[in-house]
């Protein structure tokens, strides 16, 4: 209860321990009591163990932001991957409803097969190369059928100061002085995982109070301005955080073949977001400079 005595809306966070569920988590909720669910707290397999969860619980908002988000394990789990990306999310959609609760559900822009030759609007005609494309689509659909007041937000190459992203794993081989294979034909919105949670807290009030006629439901594309490779990404990290960008080794996504076909190009355009939610984007640079300020080595002061 707030000071007042009016109840504070409950925001249920699943995959609390992921890279974005620690940006969710960190975020200023005001006005909003979060409660995060681990893993190690919740098997996204056993449906009827979801349902028991929403049920014991009951709150407002349910942000997903658990998935089987790497796309080679994906491609070697496919029975997994749609177990947790597809059906778990239309179980928590259908939960969501019979308590009243609204549903923000986190995917990506794998949903695309990258061969636009422009940033993707929601619109945008969706055929994912990869079995963590088409799971995560799955799951948008199957979420908007059972529950009405679902606001699905895609994002584009999500980095932090933490957890498994090209960032972090960038670093660690420099610090080593190895060179970083890198794509230069890879081309996304790169964006702050921090930033983007940020933005999920800030809008998630507006969620719990809307209609299901609402334009906050649907999909909207929520990621930093502007576009780059991957090359280019890394070695602009690397040269800001006093690293030899050189080490970046730019090659073209074919000359390392994967279990998981990586779209080329998707940029996301988020016009809607500005338009429903009221926030700009920002550059990318900007969200880079978010992840980095964390990840410099600190400099120790000589000894007078």
């Amino acid at each position: 209860m707030s000071e007042h005595g009016k109840q504070v809306p409950k925001v249920l966070v699943l995959g609390a321990t992921g890279q974005l569920g620690r940006a969710l988590i960190a975020a200023e909720a005001r006005d909003l009591a979060v409660i995060p669910v681990a893993r190690s707290d919740l098997d996204l397999t056993d449906f009827t163990t979801i349902r028991r969860l929403i049920d014991t619980d009951r709150p407002d908002l349910i942000i997903n932001a658990a998935a089987i988000a790497r796309p080679e394990y994906a491609e070697d789990e496919q029975d997994l991957a749609l177990a947790v990306n597809a059906r778990a999310v239309e179980t928590l959609a259908r939960a969501a409803k019979d308590v009243g609760a609204a549903l923000l559900h986190i995917s990506t822009d794998h949903v695309f097969d990258g061969s636009q030759t422009r940033p993707y609007t929601e619109t945008d005609h969706a055929a994912p190369l990869n079995m963590y494309g088409a799971t995560k689509l799955l799951g948008e659909e199957l979420a908007q059928l059972a529950c009405p007041r679902t606001a699905i937000l895609r994002t584009s190459s999500l980095h932090a100061p933490w957890g498994r992203n090209q960032i972090v794993t960038t670093f660690a081989k420099a610090e080593r002085g190895a060179q970083v294979r890198a794509a230069a034909d890879r081309i996304t919105s790169p964006t702050s995982a921090e930033i983007f949670a940020e933005t999920c807290m800030a809008v998630a009030p507006s969620m719990i109070d809307s209609d299901p006629y609402s334009d906050i439901w649907g999909v909207t594309h929520v990621s930093a301005h502007g576009e780059c490779s991957d090359s280019a990404l890394l070695a602009q990290a690397l040269g800001s955080a006093g690293f030899n960008p050189d080490l970046i080794a730019a090659q073209r996504m074919i000359d390392w073949p994967t279990t998981a076909a990586y779209p080329r190009s998707t940029p996301l355009d988020c016009t809607r977001m500005v338009r429903v939610f009221g926030i700009q984007p920002r550059p990318w640079q900007e969200h880079l400079e978010r992840t980095l300020a964390a990840l410099r080595p600190v400099e120790t002061p000589e000894a007078a």
